[in-house]
């Protein structure tokens, strides 16, 4: 039997970290709303039924735009997780677990994936120890 964990940790970054954070947590909406945006159009105009994979290639389609090079400064695994989380989202919608998804707006929880090895929790940028 597999037994998952959960930590829950508060964190106080130096300016610079949470700079970087602030960034993280807007390129994840930012990607959560292109992805729903995405998905609803195909819906919308072919009836075609998008999945995970599908975004997360058009995700690496967004990162090669110009204008979205942005998406590149920051940790792929939270971009990817909130294609995760748009998909599970959906799928208790679709499911009648949930209501419909809506677009992401800055929120005062911010929640963030990461690994934990060794006693750090490692971020896309700056390393920031647990306290």
């Amino acid at each position: 039997m597999i037994v998952q964990k959960a930590f829950k940790y508060r964190l106080f970054p130096t300016d610079e970290q949470a700079a970087q954070l602030a960034n993280t947590f807007g390129c994840a909406r930012y990607v959560y709303n292109q992805a729903l945006e995405f998905r609803s159009t195909a819906w919308q105009l072919e009836k075609k039924s998008i999945g995970y994979h599908t975004t997360a290639a058009k995700l690496t389609e967004w990162k090669k735009e110009p204008e979205k090079a942005f998406l590149s400064e920051v940790s792929s695994v939270v971009l990817q997780q909130s294609l995760r989380n748009l998909d599970t989202a959906l799928t208790n919608f679709f499911e009648k677990r949930a209501q419909c998804c809506v677009r992401r707006v800055v929120m005062c929880w911010m929640n963030y994936f990461s690994l934990y090895v060794s006693g750090i929790v490692r971020l896309a940028a700056p390393t920031m120890t647990e306290t």
